[in-house]
């Protein structure tokens, strides 16, 4: 009986290795996702203001909208 518990302890560690890969690679494709709705959101306020749609970013509440997604903006 020693010898199966021993066994079932090593498909724990696996599946515990397992879940953490998956969620590294969730956490990964996540960043990833943030990182070009980001940049789309970028270029969208660049054309706004390119075609003189709004006059500058922080009056028309653009800028409030990129600081809450963007933890680099301080």
């Amino acid at each position: 009986m020693g010898c199966f518990s021993g066994c079932f302890s090593c498909f724990d560690g696996g599946n515990k290795e397992e879940r953490q890969e998956q969620d590294r690679l969730a956490s990964a494709e996540a960043r990833a996702k943030a990182a070009e709705a980001a940049q789309k959101s970028e270029v969208i306020i660049f054309r706004l203001l390119l075609f003189g749609v709004v006059k500058d970013e922080h009056s028309s509440g653009l800028m409030s909208t990129r600081v809450k997604n963007d933890k680099r903006v301080l």
